[in-house]
């Protein structure tokens, strides 16, 4: 039997807490991608409408900061990939996933660490969003869709290239091209050469 005390609600203050906790990981992101990582937590606070010691309150350190919005990040394209796993086209299903996480990717250069494997702050989250790529590698090159020597590593090498290719050196930034293409030159290369 449930207790009295399990059925209550959370405390108000536990409810205002997780609010600012969410509130202060999306200013973060979306001034992390606008800003880099350079952004300053005080912008962070201001953003979020809360104080700089909440900010600190829930992330001791930018770096944790930084860390809690990659491993978010990280952790919402592997629910996409996972999701993904049961479409019935599996080539299209890693298509769409590619440009997906290649478009995020191209946002800024937040993402390029997680992708190497580089830095710790993030490892559980980096772990399942590589077991979710490898899985949509494997049924896409099972079924033709993509060429049987690419390994998973390549894929997330291509990833954190992605976050390079933005707006290449000397292409302005508004010159009208998509900002696919990129990807889609990536995606010509992962597929087998024609028979």
């Amino acid at each position: 039997m449930v207790s009295a005390a399990r059925r209550r609600p959370p405390a108000p203050a536990r409810v205002d807490a997780q609010r600012n906790h969410e509130r202060v990981l999306d200013a973060a992101d979306a001034l992390f991608t606008a800003e880099g990582a350079t952004a300053s937590t005080g912008h962070v606070a201001a953003r979020a409408g809360v104080g700089v010691g909440t900010v600190y309150r829930h992330f001791p350190t930018k770096a944790a900061l930084l860390d809690a919005v990659v491993a978010r990040r990280l952790d919402r394209l592997a629910s996409e990939a996972e999701r993904l796993a049961a479409v019935d086209d599996a080539g299209a299903a890693f298509d769409r996933f590619f440009r997906k996480v290649g478009l995020w990717a191209a946002t800024g250069e937040l993402l390029a660490e997680a992708f190497t494997g580089e830095g710790s702050g993030v490892d559980g989250s980096r772990a399942r969003f590589e077991r979710a790529v490898e899985a949509l590698l494997a049924r896409a090159q099972a079924a033709g869709a993509i060429r049987g020597d690419v390994l998973a590593a390549d894929v997330l090498a291509l990833f954190a290239g992605a976050t390079r290719v933005a707006v290449p050196a000397g292409r302005p930034a508004d010159d009208g091209r998509d900002p696919a293409l990129p990807l889609d030159v990536m995606l010509q290369g992962l597929r087998p050469p024609p028979a």
